[in-house]
């Protein structure tokens, strides 16, 4: 199994700048985990295993950190420095990835006139759009699970108490619930990393984006997309839902476990696809 290039290491993923993300934004309870035994899947190696935790980990922490906090000054420099897609080990073959990692790069270069007046000006405009999508719900793009799955469209509400309790099952608690709800999508993501670098089977990560992110995040991607100011934050919602939907199909062609079938609307339609996901393309990011 091809690992894919691995990322520059120019920017650190183990932080969010801001304080309210650290090594996943989560904190381990002293509690005993009540992980599921783990044991290679089936139709994949120990090692092809190892290697795909790792590619996939190191993605997952990246995409937290962008949804989690603000972008700074040298996080913006090496983004700015790297074409979008080959800051990832794991690239969707897929044409909205491609898409979207197109609309960050160009985007740029539109955005940049190359001065240090113009650098911080960039820097705050994407702060003013981390907060309309993040912080103040301006752009009515909610960027956790409860507004999308609450009846009454409110956040913090059941979906979050039963994320909860998946992120206990692992011995892990949100760090302030009240800033940063446990159903916030830097949080699922940092979780999902958390499943891939422990002893936890990957059925479990197949199972925890069936029941939660996969049914919330292509209604984010799309309306983050439709609304934001800054291609970045555009880009970077379409990128991540097309991410985590290979991801999902890579999971089951490893696991077999099989994502449930789409929910019917209230109208009857059913909304778009999102589960299975196109397959990954190996060996595309840089190699260091």
């Amino acid at each position: 199994m091809d690992s894919g290039g691995m990322r520059t290491g120019k920017i650190d993923t183990g932080r969010i700048d801001n304080g309210r993300m650290e090594k996943g934004g989560m904190d381990e309870k002293p509690h005993a985990r009540e992980e599921t035994p783990h044991r290679a899947p089936m139709g994949i190696s120990e090692r092809d295993e190892a290697v795909l935790r790792s590619a996939a980990r190191d993605d997952l922490v990246l995409l937290a950190r962008l949804h989690g906090g603000e972008l700074d000054g040298e996080t913006l420099d090496a983004l700015m420095e790297t074409p979008f897609a080959a800051l990832f080990s794991l690239v969707p073959d897929d044409e909205t990835a491609r898409q979207a990692a197109s609309v960050i790069d160009n985007g740029w270069r539109a955005m940049d006139s190359g001065d240090t007046g113009g650098r911080s000006r960039l820097l705050d405009e994407l702060a003013a759009d981390f907060a309309a999508l993040y912080l103040t719900g301006r752009h009515r793009a909610w960027p956790d699970e409860s507004p999308w799955l609450d009846d009454d469209d409110l956040s913090r509400q059941q979906p979050m108490l039963e994320v909860r309790r998946w992120y206990e099952r692992f011995g892990l608690a949100a760090r302030d619930w009240r800033k940063l709800p446990d159903d916030h999508i830097a949080l699922q993501l940092a979780f999902i990393a958390h499943l891939m670098d422990g002893d936890a089977a990957l059925e479990e990560a197949a199972r925890f984006m069936d029941a939660h992110l996969m049914r919330w995040l292509a209604d984010f991607a799309a309306a983050a997309a439709a609304r934001c100011d800054t291609p970045f934050y555009a880009g970077l919602a379409m990128f991540t839902h097309a991410w985590c939907a290979a991801l999902r199909g890579m999971l089951t062609r490893v696991t077999g476990v099989t994502p449930p079938p789409p929910e019917e609307t209230a109208d009857g339609e059913e909304p778009p696809a999102h589960a299975v996901g196109q397959p990954f393309v190996p060996g595309t990011g840089p190699v260091v």
